[in-house]
């Protein structure tokens, strides 16, 4: 616990420093500069004390964090004014005097996230209602107009927010024209794509959106469509369920569907529905609870048309890098090092190598790749471009050169051989034991990784088996390799070879740590049962839970494992079968790991 600032304590009214203090720990946020205040106040009557709650962002990115903090402050009070208790309140916001006005703070009401049962309002209720309450009427014109206050900021791109009478106009200069020209600064200007976005905004936003249009069916009659509040980045990882705790106002404590971290603007509310369904995790129920409230907009023929995304084309729309605890672990291997990782932070064939690396601590410098624009010097080494890729100094005609090494099982043996003085050491030094480790770590490979993907991937064929059985069949074909793996543990553990984690632990690891994905995705789930119900597995299954729990527990697995809402719309993709990675096409062509 540390003392809260004073400039928090002023802008929050706490008037007694000695009871009120600041947390950084459990708050379950990549957010580096995130902080929980605990405060014991007086009532509002005076008679008695209680206690307050608070959520705290800083930063210090000057000039930027003031603009951000500024428009999250009201992007949530815009939300939380049309539906109270759907996200957190902003309290204030403001530089924090003690930094000398470099660094930026913005506090708002302490959301608990989780929760049980399904009482409270859905998602479906609540977003439906925050789209059927009109924009507030803009002062100066005495009109509802498409637009925001206050810029705001979706990632790091600003978006101004500029009144518009029309949503095609705001739309088109709001949104396309103005990413566009944020582009072009960053990346340099490309012409093809100028030409493409600028007659997308003058041809296709008029069809579709124009204002004698939208909002009235083919007969013409209709009302046009009025601004409402949109959350404006609302994928599955800025949602949940939970409460507003400790912030004295009735009613806060009731458990819900919440949204948090909103970049807000006044628009249509279809508007909205782009980002829930390019990055997945909101599935056809949600859409038919809340079509109930708010009907898709006329021409309705056209709805699938406005609402188009190119998201399950290519699988361009990933997080561009490492969350959490793996973004801290990431910072502090950005310095050069001979050693070089060409890495994707959500590819668990790279997480191989890289707990390998953070077990031995080995020096090395991570590079993150995004796969569709790779670094030359990647493709310099490596000129498919996949990752993982480990350049690595070896003598090359009494020089030391840059060398690639690729495909990550060969790459943690050259770490073993290569590093012999780091530990620990990663196989064992019985030459039996070591071609017997081999053995496992290949039936992860060949046998464990695709049924895990067949599982994952199937989607039932017209005329095919009968999809509950089919689902079935793989799920146990997944379980049945993980029971024979497990059999050849070292019967205490808790690793596979005893009380070491050794190369086999490494090489399953990454799709352990993964298998919510089939609670999250698969009807049925996983499928493994409940301590007490493994019937004749019952000492295998518990076997394995010992080896999870200990994998999990591991530090460099928990430090190079990302946020869960961030592998959400990687995964969703493989569960729909529209994935393009090399295993997602080799598993849909019945092929093996390639």
């Amino acid at each position: 616990m540390a003392p809260v600032p004073a400039s928090l304590l002023r802008a929050l009214s706490i008037p007694d420093p000695s009871k009120a203090s600041l947390s950084t720990a459990g708050l379950g946020s990549g957010f580096t500069g995130t902080g929980a205040i605990r405060a014991t106040v007086p009532s509002a009557d005076g008679q008695y004390e209680e206690e307050r709650r608070y959520f705290v962002k800083t930063s210090a990115d000057g000039k930027a964090a003031e603009e951000m903090f500024r428009g999250e402050y009201e992007s949530l009070n815009a939300i939380a004014t049309s539906v109270p208790g759907f996200c957190p309140r902003a309290l204030a916001w403001g530089p924090l005097e003690e930094s000398n006005g470099k660094s930026f703070y913005l506090a708002t009401e302490f959301l608990d996230l989780g929760g049980g049962g399904r009482t409270g309002q859905s998602l479906a209720q609540r977003l439906g209602k925050l789209h059927s309450t009109p924009a507030p009427l803009d002062p100066e014109t005495e009109k509802r107009r498409f637009g925001f206050p206050v810029p705001t900021f979706c990632g790091d791109t600003k978006q101004p927010n500029r009144f518009h009478d029309s949503w095609a106009d705001f739309y088109a200069n709001e949104r396309l024209i103005t990413i566009l020209e944020t582009s072009e600064k960053r990346n340099g200007r490309d012409a093809s794509l100028r030409d493409l976005v600028e007659r997308t905004a003058q041809t296709v936003v008029p069809a579709l959106l124009g204002d004698d249009h939208l909002g009235y069916d083919k007969n013409g009659n209709g009302e046009g469509i009025t601004p409402v509040v949109v959350h404006g980045d609302l994928w599955s990882g800025n949602a949940d369920r939970g409460r507003i705790v400790g912030s004295g106002c009735k009613g806060d404590e009731e458990v819900g569907d919440v949204v948090y971290d909103p970049s807000s603007c006044y628009a249509h509310s279809e508007y909205e529905l782009g980002i829930m369904k390019m990055f997945g995790g909101f599935g056809s129920t949600f859409f038919t609870a809340y079509h109930k409230i708010v009907p898709r907009t006329e021409p309705v023929e056209e709805y699938e048309d406005r609402n188009f995304n190119m998201a399950p084309i290519p699988d361009a729309a990933v997080h561009p890098e490492a969350t959490g605890a793996a973004k801290v672990l990431v910072e502090n291997h950005r310095a050069e090092q001979p050693l070089k990782l060409y890495a994707g932070w959500f590819c668990p064939f790279v997480q191989r190598v890289w707990l390998a690396l953070e077990e031995k601590q080995i020096p090395y410098q991570y590079i993150e790749v995004n796969p569709y624009h790779k670094p030359q010097s990647l493709l310099s080494l490596n000129p498919r471009g996949l990752v993982p890729t480990l350049s690595c100094l070896v003598k090359d005609g009494g020089v030391r050169a840059a060398k690639p090494l690729y495909e990550s099982t060969v790459i943690l043996e050259y770490l073993e051989e290569a590093y012999p003085d780091s530990s620990p050491r990663l196989l064992p030094v019985d030459p039996y034991d070591r071609a017997r480790v081999r053995i496992w770590i290949d039936y992860v490979t060949s046998r464990i990784i695709p049924a895990f993907h067949r599982f994952l991937q199937y989607q039932p064929k017209a005329g095919g088996e009968d999809p509950t059985a089919g689902l079935e069949r793989l799920r146990q074909e997944f379980l049945g390799h993980l029971k024979e793996w497990t059999r050849e543990m070292h019967v205490d553990g808790p690793f596979f070879l005893g009380d070491q984690i050794t190369l086999p632990d490494l090489v399953l690891a990454p799709w352990a740590v993964r298998l919510w994905v089939f609670d999250e995705y698969k009807s049925g789930g996983l499928g493994i049962p409940a301590g007490g119900n493994g019937g004749e597995d019952e000492l295998v299954w518990q076997r394995w839970r010992k080896w999870l729990k200990a994998v999990e527990d591991r530090r460099s697995v928990r430090e190079t494992t990302s946020e869960k809402g961030y592998y959400l719309p990687v995964y969703k993709r493989y569960a729909d079968n529209v994935a393009q990675s090399e295993l997602a096409k080799a598993t849909r062509e019945g092929r093996g790991v390639p």
